[in-house]
């Protein structure tokens, strides 16, 4: 019974993902509002929310009700916002779902929790028989639906399973998780340190530092469809690792908790290492400008058989996007040395989709990940 009320809770959020996939602008705020909407329907299916997390002075707090509820709300609604942020490569958003499965059913294990054990074991081989597809070759993929699903089953599996056994710590629970969180939280605060808002994307995950390494090491940016995958190869251990540690200490909230600071604490320090790294490496390039709304009628935008008064436009240096209303698809120009717009072969669901494949169009093989912040592109 728990297992059906977990999967139709997914309901929302897989919603409000397949809007955003399918070109509708939902704004990260209105995903997450559909991740918190799943949050609680799970807790009313479930009966589960987090009360415990194995540090006393903590489990006071999470003993009132109403604070026990909004931090599961908030928490498991930011693990389903953070694995969608990890879907950057192929296969790196379905490895740690196999991976967090695996570990939460050995928690489980050795709660003696059975049926938390199958329901933890469910999930991986559906998600291994999408990986065939999505690992190496990037056949089909996740997309926002799929990425905000799996965060919220996996998540929920974690609150459920602590909520069932007083001797697994939350802490442990939330180590499983360490990657994404590690990952989003650091997002959040090198945009918050930039002035950009938080929502805000950028080029600067973990993932694209790596497959920046990798492009360094020798297999340059003409071979993505190798360092895309490798990426996820090379990430396997930093992923498992909290993951093995938290199957070692299930009932050591407090020892949890301190291997989760030093985890962090690894973590930063190889990201500013790394990041330094790839940016000494990197050649001088164009600075283009940032997002800027004209008039259609400007006189360098393309012909009147390409345009009308009613379409959206943005220009981004020498990229020029469209669209006739807020459900069509983006087209993308490119300004050739002329000064003339060629317009790219098929529309894009979403602005920044169409603003990549324009980029690799006009910069290719000049523009790095890493320069692609710099230059105040995503």
């Amino acid at each position: 019974m728990i297992g059906t009320g977990l999967f139709l809770s997914v309901l929302p959020v897989f919603i409000a993902g397949l809007a955003e996939d399918l070109g509708f602008d939902v704004s990260p705020k209105k995903r997450l509002f559909g991740a918190a909407l799943s949050s609680a329907l799970a807790i009313v299916v479930t009966g589960a929310w987090i009360n415990s997390s194995g540090i006393g002075a903590i489990d006071v707090v999470l003993g009132v009700v109403p604070i026990g509820l909004v931090i599961t709300i908030i928490w498991t609604s930011g693990l389903c916002h953070a694995t969608n942020l990890i879907d950057g490569m192929n296969g790196l958003a379905g490895a740690f779902t196999v991976l967090a499965a695996a570990g939460l059913a050995i928690l489980a294990y050795t709660a003696g929790d059975y049926p938390m054990v199958a329901l933890s074991l469910v999930i991986i081989p559906a998600v291994l028989g999408f990986m065939l597809f999505n690992w190496p070759g990037g056949l089909i993929f996740l997309g926002d639906a799929g990425a905000y699903s799996l965060g919220h089953l996996v998540a929920w599996l974690g609150i459920i399973l602590a909520a069932r056994n007083a001797d697994i710590a939350g802490t442990a629970v939330a180590l499983v998780f360490f990657w994404p969180i590690a990952d989003t939280t650091f997002a959040i605060y090198r945009r918050r340190r930039q002035g950009k808002r938080f929502d805000q994307p950028d080029r600067m995950h973990v993932h694209q530092i790596v497959m920046r390494w990798l492009e360094i090491a020798g297999l340059g940016r003409k071979r993505r469809h190798i360092s895309n995958p490798a990426t996820t190869v090379v990430l396997l251990p930093f992923m498992s690792g909290p993951i093995i540690l938290a199957t070692l200490m299930p009932e050591h909230g407090g020892l949890a908790l301190l291997t989760f600071g030093l985890c962090a604490a690894g973590f930063v320090t190889v990201y500013i290492l790394g990041t330094k790294f790839a940016r000494s490496r990197r050649n001088p390039v164009d600075v283009v400008r940032p997002v800027r709304t004209v008039p259609v009628s400007e006189p360098h935008l393309p012909t009147e058989g390409e345009a009308n008064p009613a379409l959206v436009v943005e220009v981004r240096d020498d990229i020029l996007l469209m669209r006739s209303g807020p459900n069509s698809y983006w087209y993308a120009f490119v300004r050739g040395p002329s000064g003339t717009w060629r317009k790219l072969d098929r529309g894009f669901t979403s602005r920044d989709r169409a603003v990549r494949s324009a980029m690799r169009t006009r910069f290719r093989n000049r523009l790095s990940p890493i320069q692609h912040e710099h230059a105040a592109i995503h």
